[in-house]
């Protein structure tokens, strides 16, 4: 039996994408981020086990870093860890998507349009409730055709390579550093009979440098957004759509300056909260990369 820990940030919103990094950093994959007034909250889950002190003790001196952070810690047991975690996560609707956890009740619902995934987070992150998720979908929906090859930069949960393949996606290729997240991405394939149009590597999402996908979607961080953009993401081929999502809307400014020395035309751009996402596309004759 093992008991877990609850951890509930409350900072302002402009740290947010700051403790998310750190969370990254220590490979904790699921966290849910709340709208708490004029502050957000970030609440995720650690065994309680000694790198759960380590990660606090780390957290706390990022709290000095930052300031107007709080933390509160709670105790969990084994047996009310699972429907602690699962209190947080209800059926959201996304454009036509529907995204249901696996042990909620399908809601009633005349629209035959709405696609439904049924998904399993576990500690993956990617349930959708996040602004840089859904919006990815939306831009999934737009851009991609049926047909396409798509390569998941960061999966999570799969959500994001779900979408693309009940979208109409020939295959998907689904990348991510944490052996946990590709377990979990695997198993939501698998449930919805989806697993055989997938291919699941962990891999750095900097290291994916082959193939020639029609999209490229990757909901990840600045640095690594920047990095794809000025290696001209390799594996798009030209008159591909390179999908990006994980800055901040202060971040703008950074991925544009790359941008406009790249090989790639903006299509979309668009803000939700705090969080930013984008459509660029691959041509050629258009500058170059650094």
């Amino acid at each position: 039996m093992m008991n877990y820990i609850e951890v509930r940030l409350l900072t302002q919103p402009q740290n947010i994408p700051y403790f998310e990094h750190v969370l990254q950093h220590h490979k904790i994959q699921g966290w849910i981020e709340e709208d708490c007034g004029d502050k957000k909250g970030l609440v995720f889950f650690l065994p309680l086990v000694d790198p759960a002190q380590q990660i606090i003790n780390y957290i706390h001196n990022e709290i000095e870093k930052c300031g107007s952070t709080e933390i509160s810690l709670r105790k969990i047991r084994d047996e009310d860890w699972e429907q602690s975690w699962k209190a947080y996560f209800k059926p959201l609707k996304i454009g036509r998507f529907l995204i249901k956890p696996t042990w909620e009740p399908l809601p009633a619902t005349s629209d035959s349009s709405v696609i439904v995934i049924e998904l399993d987070p576990g500690m993956a992150f990617g349930t959708g409730d996040h602004a840089t998720t859904s919006l990815c979908i939306e831009f999934l929906d737009e851009y991609l055709k049926k047909g396409d090859r798509v390569l998941d930069l960061g999966t999570g949960s799969g959500i994001l390579s779900l979408a693309s393949l009940y979208l109409g996606a020939e295959s998907i290729v689904a990348v991510d550093h944490d052996e946990i997240a590709l377990t979990v991405a695997e198993e939501n394939l698998q449930r919805l009979g989806l697993l055989h149009k997938a291919t699941l590597r962990e891999q750095d999402v900097l290291m994916v440098n082959e193939g020639s996908f029609d999209i490229v979607v990757g909901n990840i961080f600045l640095g690594e957004v920047k990095k794809i953009i000025e290696t001209e993401c390799k594996p798009l081929k030209e008159g591909g759509f390179f999908i990006g999502s994980g800055i901040t809307s202060d971040q703008r400014k950074k991925v544009e300056e790359a941008l406009s020395q790249s090989p790639f035309v903006i299509c979309a751009w668009r803000t939700r909260d705090i969080w930013d996402a984008f459509v660029v596309k691959k041509v050629s004759g258009k500058g170059s990369a650094k």
